[in-house]
């Protein structure tokens, strides 16, 4: 009933709460460019169906923001704090 690494953006961000967290987790890569391609809005919303993991890795990847084990433990633990929709 809660959400986690392995559901897909667009499922999170139906929830008020999953919003704000991804505004402020993603808000430092938005306007970047990465590999050819500049990271905004419409991007993130081509990307809905990837899983939160899928989607951290490949930001990772393509910018100098890589997140760590802990990093990512620490998100999920967010997430499964934040009810389904």
């Amino acid at each position: 009933g809660y959400y986690s690494l392995n559901d897909k953006m667009s499922e999170i961000l139906k929830s008020p709460e999953g919003q704000a967290m991804f505004r402020e987790l993603m808000g430092g890569l938005m306007g970047r460019k990465a590999m050819g391609f500049e990271i905004n809005e419409g991007m993130m919303q081509m990307m809905g169906g990837f899983t939160v993991l899928r989607l951290l890795t490949l930001m990772g990847g393509m910018s100098d923001k890589k997140f760590t084990k802990e990093q990512l433990l620490g998100l999920n633990a967010q997430l499964n704090q934040i009810k389904k929709v």
